[in-house]
Parts: structure tokens; C-alpha cells; sequence
């Protein structure tokens, strides 16, 4: 997910170099509120309106602070989820895969059509960043048309039908098509 959208999801405040989220405010006021319940009640042994207000608010702060703890568990679970339904925009994959392109250990290629899908992987044609186009092996991934990966690999002489093979060791980035058009 990007840092962006983490940030806007998730609302953070520093104080006193120590970070401090919503929910911890919560339960912090929640605690000082429940203190002072005690407190007050101890004071004033007979039920009078102060206790009973008191201990309705204590009881109120109580529930805000489970709905919190709830919708921060809900929240924990959600983001990752969320982070892997939701790309990043098109621009910013451009400018990653730019990055990527300028890496002497990644090469960025383009699946051009997949021949043959087996148990153990995938033969596909893959076109490189300058237009030339091989045949290739993707080891236990299945790939379809116009996906776009970042890969470590290394050219060698495919035995079977005696060409030239790309055989991929690692896809290390996945970019949409949308960002390989805008970035060429």
C-alpha cells in the first residue's frame, strides 16, 4: 500500500516523540474518567446525581473504548486486504517501473501471450523494455496477456525447440499495463 494512503487511513499524532493513536486517547481519557468515578464515589458514599452522571459517563467511555479496540482490530485485518485490492495510481507505477528499468539486476518485462501452462509453471513470450521479444519460463507462477513483471533471470538455450529462453529465477515487482504504456 502506499505510504500516502496508509497515512490517510490511519491518523497518527506525535507528541513528545511518541506516537499516539486515536484509540489510545480513548483509553487513556477512558481510564482518567474511570479513576475519577472511583474517586468521586468514594468521597460521596451516598448516590447522589453527581455519582449516577458519573457513572453513566463511565459506563459510555467503557463502550466507546470497546467499539474502538473493535474497529482497531477490524482495521488491522482490513488494511492489508485493502492494500492488496486497492493499486497504486497509474503514475506512480510508471515512475516505479522506471526505477526498476534503471536496475542492472532486474530486467522489466511484458507477457506477450503464454504458450503453455503447466503443472510446474508457464512458457510464455515475453517482450523487453526495448522492443525485442524471446520466449520465457515463469517457474511456479501462471502468467496471462499484457502482465507486466519486474524479474531477475538469465538467457539460456531452451533444449525442447532449440531457441533462445529467458528463464525467470525471481518476480520481485508486478506493474499494470496502464503504467508500461505511460512509461515507454
Amino acid at each position: 500500500m502506499h505510504p500516502t494512503r496508509r497515512r490517510a487511513l490511519r491518523r497518527v499524532h506525535t507528541i513528545a516523540n511518541r506516537t499516539v493513536t486515536p484509540t489510545a486517547v480513548v483509553a487513556v481519557v477512558s481510564v482518567v474518567v474511570s479513576v475519577s468515578v472511583a474517586v468521586a464515589t468514594a468521597v460521596i458514599p451516598e448516590e447522589t446525581a453527581l455519582t449516577r452522571a458519573a457513572t453513566s459517563v463511565a459506563s459510555v467511555l467503557d463502550a466507546l473504548i470497546l467499539l474502538s479496540l473493535g474497529l482497531l482490530l477490524l482495521l488491522a485485518v482490513a488494511l492489508p486486504i485493502l492494500g492488496r485490492l486497492v493499486a497504486p495510481p497509474v503514475a506512480e507505477q510508471a515512475a516505479a517501473l522506471e526505477r526498476v528499468d534503471l536496475d542492472p539486476w532486474h530486467m522489466v518485462v511484458r507477457v506477450v501471450r503464454a504458450t503453455q501452462h503447466a503443472r510446474t509453471g508457464t512458457k510464455a513470450f515475453v517482450q523487453f523494455r526495448d522492443g525485442t521479444q524471446c520466449a520465457a519460463w515463469f517457474p511456479g507462477r501462471r502468467v496471462t496477456r499484457n502482465q507486466v513483471f519486474a524479474v531477475q533471470g538469465r538467457t539460456s538455450y531452451g533444449q525442447h525447440h532449440h531457441q533462445t529462453v529467458f528463464y525467470v529465477n525471481a518476480v520481485t515487482h508486478q506493474f499494470s499495463f496502464r503504467a508500461w504504456k505511460r512509461a515507454r
